[in-house]
């Protein structure tokens, strides 16, 4: 995984061919994880559910009703910004990137007990405090860090357990070696990269790596830009985090894990792979929620 400064710089290349063959079995998961950013985030969120919390812990968790918020000054309510508001779900930040401007940011939200996945996207121009000034997300994050993005976050009533960005060298980089993705287009849709206009028509159309980084670029603005973008990254876990490319994890290891910057930690792939297994056995619901 590489390591940023404030403003997207040199990547850290990290070494593990050495000691790290000792602790193969913590760094396999690994190679699945980063194999594609929005398919691995998954698979991350999912070993961290079942390692930060134990699995009767996660299954019989509290789930907090829909009334249910935090109070803030003055008696006003601020409703969640994630999908789940269950304390043991896990909450992830996920942010495709070029240099410092944001291409898409998705909230998103795993739970072991519904057997679920949703994801919400969120715009770039959305407005969040941080030390006591108001600022668009875009802004924080090219001023300050993707840290001070989570604890901006993290004022709106919204928790985020584990953050990841890639740049979009890098997701391409990681689309390439899982191959084309079918996305269904509602209506034909044209942009222009390099003064050439380029037509993707309607219907289900199966994209390369740079068609659909394009895709998730220049398809839309605003809001309906922002929505595309989700409904592309459901599509891209539901096709890739399957049961064979857990299987493949090593295989993607060694060349993807310095594609991603992220504050997911290594830990214990033997004692989660059961669980992740299952859960993505049992074929958990995906879903985009606006």
């Amino acid at each position: 995984m590489f390591k940023w400064d404030k403003k997207v710089g040199k990547k850290r290349n990290l070494d593990f061919n050495s000691r790290a063959r000792e602790k193969r079995p913590l760094l396999i998961w690994s190679g699945i994880v980063v194999s594609v950013l929005l398919a691995g985030i998954m698979s991350f969120v999912i070993l961290l559910a079942v390692n930060d919390f134990s699995l009767e812990k996660l299954l019989g968790a509290r789930q907090l009703t829909d009334t249910e918020t935090t109070t803030l000054n003055e008696g006003e309510t601020s409703e969640p910004d994630a999908p789940y508001t269950d304390e043991n779900a896990l909450n992830f930040l996920a942010l495709c990137v070029d240099e410092t401007d944001i291409i898409l940011c998705e909230l998103i939200s795993v739970s072991v007990k519904e057997n679920a996945i949703r994801i919400k996207p969120v715009s770039p121009d959305i407005s969040l405090e941080y030390g006591g000034n108001a600022m668009s997300l875009q802004e924080l994050f090219e001023m300050y860090s993707v840290k001070a993005v989570c604890e901006a976050f993290e004022e709106r009533n919204t928790r985020i357990d584990r953050w990841a960005v890639i740049d979009e060298h890098s997701f391409k980089t990681m689309m390439k070696s899982l191959g084309e993705v079918a996305v269904f287009l509602e209506k034909d849709v044209s942009y222009v990269v390099d003064s050439i206009t380029y037509t993707l028509q309607a219907g289900t159309r199966n994209m390369t790596s740079e068609t659909l980084l394009n895709y998730l670029k220049y398809a839309g603005q605003g809001d309906d830009l922002a929505l595309l973008q989700a409904q592309a990254v459901a599509t891209v876990i539901s096709t890739h985090f399957t049961v064979e490319n857990l299987e493949k994890g090593e295989k993607f290891f060694s060349t993807l894990i310095n594609l991603i910057d992220t504050n997911i930690n290594a830990f214990d792939f033997n004692n989660s792979y059961t669980a992740i297994y299952n859960f993505i056995k049992n074929s958990p619901e995906i879903s985009v929620i606006s």
